[in-house]
């Protein structure tokens, strides 16, 4: 530490400063670790063949039951992190990780379902249906997520955050291109693009009858992605911290989480130009692609986030402060 670049003693003093909206990230963080754990899972089943593609019915009650189920992932992983800042609002941090990917996803369906309701679709979910899988979904979520909570607030946290103030750490003036929606905007394409790659040339070989394993390539491409969304986030983190600011939470999370974005804008854009749907469809169809997307934002933020606070604290153990 002694001939450290007076940067990194800045880093390692500043690193673990409280961010903004801490609770927040860790709700967003352990509901994404949830979601990924289930999209594993489910990748799983299909490639030992205990789902089919012909039965979709089994998937989605499967998905609609394992999912509750993991809030113990959710609950460990915030409250891990929460524990980090202190370990305060333990009540409110309980409700905001049990309540708000299934508040969502409940708010985003009932709108669907209206849509369709309306045209007199006989897809249409009646309303005394939806209600019981959100209140099946809300409990058993809630109860898996507080356990998941208990455990991890017994087991002291990875990191303490320092909360005095230093004197090296001073506000700097951020450049445009380090701006928190900049950095988003250039990274976030990162991962998307090597999912596109992937599908496009999937098709192409279609096109000359060279066919690829669907499971596998599932596996393959949500593989390529978390990497990508992994490598991102560490790469904005040690370019963040590397520039003397210490800001580095919520960029770990979102950069890696705005690819969502572009598959969002993708996918309606594909839809809407290459099928002929009617007005309503295509308003249902765009709400799926949302819920899918926001849930693919969850789950590239949380594996992004994971590996720069792995990569912080690694830098921040090996540059001590005095």
């Amino acid at each position: 530490m002694q001939n450290c670049n007076p940067v990194w003693k800045s880093v390692a003093n500043n690193a673990f400063k409280t961010p903004a909206y801490c609770k927040l990230l860790c709700a967003l963080v352990g509901s994404g670790m949830q979601l990924l754990l289930l999209a594993l899972l489910i990748l799983f089943g299909f490639m030992v063949g205990v789902f089919r593609p012909s039965d979709r019915g089994n998937l989605v009650n499967a998905a609609l039951r394992l999912f509750p189920c993991l809030g113990l992932v959710s609950g460990y992983q915030s409250a891990k992190l929460n524990g980090t800042f202190g370990g305060k609002d333990r009540l409110r941090l309980w409700v905001l990780t049990a309540t708000s990917f299934p508040l969502l996803s409940f708010a985003c369906y009932v709108f669907t379902d209206l849509l369709l309701w309306k045209e007199g679709s006989s897809g249409a979910v009646s309303f005394s249906t939806i209600c019981r899988v959100f209140l099946f979904w809300i409990v058993l979520n809630s109860l898996s997520t507080f356990v998941g909570s208990y455990i991890a607030y017994r087991k002291p946290p990875r990191v303490q955050v320092d909360k005095q103030e230093d004197a090296l750490n001073i506000y700097l003036d951020i450049p445009w291109y380090r701006s928190h929606i900049a950095l988003c905007l250039m990274f976030g394409m990162v991962p998307f693009l090597s999912s596109y790659l992937q599908v496009l040339h999937l098709l192409s070989s279609a096109s000359f009858n060279q066919y690829a394993n669907l499971y596998g390539f599932l596996f393959t491409d949500v593989f390529v992605m978390m990497l990508s969304c992994m490598e991102v986030s560490a790469l904005v983190v040690f370019w963040t911290l590397r520039c003397g600011e210490h800001n580095w939470w919520w960029k770990a999370f979102l950069c890696p989480a705005a690819s969502s974005l572009y598959m969002f804008i993708a996918l309606s854009a594909y839809f809407a130009t290459m099928y002929n749907l009617t007005r309503v469809a295509l308003q249902v169809l765009l709400g799926q692609i949302f819920m899918t997307s926001f849930a693919f934002a969850m789950v590239g933020g949380a594996a992004g986030f994971q590996t720069s606070y792995w990569l912080v604290n690694r830098l921040c153990t090996t540059l001590k402060p005095e």
